[in-house]
């Protein structure tokens, strides 16, 4: 998922130099995997990550360049996972005023 994100970031970066022309600014992506971001920021590689393919090395060499910067964000702060997932009414609560909505 982080690699889509990414690809889909990076085509909209473009677009919108080529309507608004400026400085480009470092692209952040936030995640709540931190086993995905681990093996995209992290060069060593385990014997359980064998099976990673060029998606990954994708992220990577996009954050060597300095286009890309991935950052943690707890699954408890992501508003999104209202609209993906099951999740409590205390939860959904908490969400919608995120979001800034009205229950």
């Amino acid at each position: 998922m982080a690699t889509h994100a990414a690809k889909e970031a990076f085509w909209l970066q473009k677009i919108t130099a080529e309507l608004f022309p400026s400085d480009h600014e470092l692209i952040t992506l936030y995640s709540d995997n931190q086993a995905a971001q681990s093996l995209a920021t992290n060069k060593n590689y385990h014997a359980c990550s064998k099976h990673i393919d060029i998606q990954y090395h994708f992220i990577q060499e996009a954050i060597d360049n300095g286009i890309l910067k991935m950052v943690h964000c707890p699954s408890d702060t992501m508003a999104a996972d209202m609209l993906t997932k099951a999740v409590p009414h205390w939860k959904m609560k908490v969400h919608t005023n995120i979001l800034g909505l009205q229950v």
